[in-house]
């Protein structure tokens, strides 16, 4: 990266900055960002409005399990960056998951580093065990939470994804000013999940998440791609239980009434854009 951000900048006359804008870093495990990268790039390109990646943090090397401290704050942030995909911050062949204090740190870090970002998905990822791994004994670790991280979110945010971290009720529950947040996606992120839209929804006649609606929450509680993905008004109306009165008013002020096929094809649509990263924000 800092050769093909040397090269562009000689073609500039060799002090303007590289007009990269848009990143994608492809490739299985092993052939992703790492870390150094990742912190690198606001210095080689600061032009970047969006990335699209997928780290390859391997949490054991040599029989040895990685410090994850050693993926420190970022000293430059990315300051036009709008829109961040990550599609996985561990290697699936690294025989194990981050730890709930460690992906906090990461998170922290990464939310840091995109002040102004609109756009923002953080896949952690799912290990596997290798066969040597299964006959050493070894276990796969659950899914880490977020220690107390959402706190930090920028308060930029319109549309957030998060998957396969291991949620608690309260986590957005510290969270900064949301009033620009629109699209909420929580997939394979524990029995949770519903909850936790349900009592952000619940809370946007208030200045804290006016423009979150129940249809644009939407939820996979397995990390299975083949689990369901519904939208939160779904959930409400066939899970049998009462919501709160606030959600109930919210149901009825925005159509939960409308026929499952409206609903289910609503959420499919909503789920395809934020698959394909695209750009319209309302």
């Amino acid at each position: 990266m800092r050769s093909l951000a040397r090269a562009w900048r000689a073609k500039r006359g060799g002090e303007a900055v590289p007009l990269l804008t848009k990143l994608l870093i492809e490739g299985r495990d092993g052939h992703g960002a790492d870390w150094p990268t990742f912190c690198a790039l606001p210095e080689l390109f600061p032009e970047l409005a969006e990335i699209h990646l997928r780290f390859t943090i391997f949490l054991v090397s040599g029989g040895a399990r990685v410090n994850a401290a050693s993926f420190g704050p970022l000293q430059i942030s990315y300051q036009r960056l709008t829109v961040l995909k990550i599609d996985s911050l561990v290697a699936s062949y690294s025989s194990g998951h981050l730890t709930t204090p460690d992906a906090g740190r990461i998170l922290r870090h990464i939310f840091a580093a995109v002040p102004n970002v609109r756009k923002l998905t953080i896949q952690h990822g799912s290990g596997w065990l290798s066969g040597n791994d299964r006959v050493a004994g070894n276990v796969l670790n659950a899914h880490p939470g977020v220690d107390g991280a959402l706190s930090e979110m920028p308060n930029s945010l319109e549309h957030l994804h998060l998957d396969t971290f291991t949620l608690e009720p309260t986590d957005f529950d510290a969270a900064p000013d949301l009033s620009s947040l629109r699209l909420l996606m929580l997939t394979g992120c524990g029995p949770h999940a519903t909850q936790m839209a349900t009592r952000l929804v619940a809370d946007n006649s208030g200045r804290r998440c006016p423009h979150l609606k129940l249809a644009r929450c939407l939820i996979r509680v397995s990390s299975s791609v083949y689990s369901p993905l519904k939208s939160l008004d779904e959930l409400l109306a066939t899970s049998g239980s009462k919501p709160a009165p606030n959600v109930a008013a919210t149901v009825e002020q925005h159509g939960a009434d409308r026929p499952a096929s409206a609903m289910a094809a609503g959420s499919s649509r909503l789920a395809s854009s934020m698959a394909a990263g695209s750009s319209d924000m309302e």
